[in-house]
């Protein structure tokens, strides 16, 4: 009898530990570049995106959540980059973004690329892994020099600036079921008569599936 209440307490505990275990994405660390603290405007910017986040923020456990169709169109593009949303500035936005830009002089540096941030090749979008974002991946693509400041920045904001949010589906090597998404802000400007993309931001999270 005694063997017998043993093993139903085992199983009881094993139960226990099994309806407590986490989805291996709720233990993963989010990766996050964003030198002028730029985060907070996403949802300002994108407020119907799809993108929701879940886990637990202080710990730095947090995790993406896309419609299934997000998910898809990012899986059966080719370099599985999508530009899920744009936002066209006014010109009184683009003055409140050049005091945003103006409150951040002194920070780092973001990549800059000539044409849209579709056109950059697959060795680059590729080559990104799971504790990177698209942001790392273009300066490291980003041709010598071809860095901004914050300072810079604010001089470009205009009316009929563009802020694209772009998402790269990205594929553990290890783990090719566990799949991360680089979600990252980047605006789009013509500079002498040259159009540009410049990344602002950019976060990946694991992937809930």
């Amino acid at each position: 009898m005694k063997r017998f209440a043993l093993r139903v307490t085992a199983m009881i505990l094993c139960l226990g530990l099994a309806a407590v275990a986490t989805e291996w994405y709720e233990s993963v660390s989010f990766v996050d570049n964003d030198p002028f603290q730029f985060d907070s405007q996403r949802a300002v910017l994108f407020p119907h995106s799809g993108l929701t986040l879940g886990g637990h923020p202080a710990s730095g456990k947090v995790y993406a959540i896309l419609p299934p169709a997000t998910v898809t169109r990012l899986q059966n593009d080719p370099k599985h980059l999508i530009i899920i949303d744009s936002h066209k500035l006014t010109a009184q936005e683009a003055a409140s973004y050049k005091k945003i830009f103006h409150d951040a002089a002194g920070s780092g540096q973001v990549p800059w690329i000539v044409g849209a941030i579709g056109s950059i090749p697959s060795a680059v979008t590729s080559a990104i892994g799971i504790t990177s974002t698209l942001l790392d991946g273009l300066m490291r693509y980003a041709q010598a020099g071809n860095t901004v400041s914050a300072s810079a920045l604010e001089q470009l904001m205009a009316a009929d600036g563009r802020f694209d949010l772009v998402f790269l589906l990205i594929q553990d090597s290890k783990v090719p079921t566990h799949q991360f998404v680089s979600s990252t802000v980047v605006y789009n400007v013509t500079v002498a008569g040259e159009n540009r993309a410049y990344a602002i931001c950019s976060s990946t999270f694991a992937l809930k599936q």
